[in-house]
Order: structure tokens, then sequence, then C-alpha cells
């Protein structure tokens, strides 16, 4: 799905944006985080966390 996004950042940039935030809203919906979590699930769901801030602002 990423190169789906990089294809449509050439043509248009906020629509590309919003993309990446829905998928990274769908990863943080359904990925449950507990204290024994794997470290790299914690890592994808904080990363899609803060990505999701920063294309807000």
């Amino acid at each position: 799905m990423e190169e789906a996004i990089m294809e449509l950042v050439k043509t248009d940039v906020r629509e590309a944006m919003r993309k990446e935030a829905q998928l990274n809203q769908l990863l943080i919906e359904n990925s449950v985080v507990y204290r024994n979590t794997l470290r790299q699930i914690k890592i994808q769901v904080f990363t899609a966390m803060a990505r999701n801030e920063v294309l807000r602002h």
C-alpha cells in the first residue's frame, strides 16, 4: 500500500496525506497494545499515532 501512496503523492499530495492518515488510523484502531505486546508492534502503533498528529497540523 505504501507504493500506492507514493504514486498518489506525484499527482495529489493532500489526498495522499488523507489516505496515509486513514491507514494509520486503521492500524491504531485494530492494534491492542499491552505491556507485554511485542516491541515492534508498539513502535508501529506509536509511530502511526505520531504521524497522524503531524498530518493533522
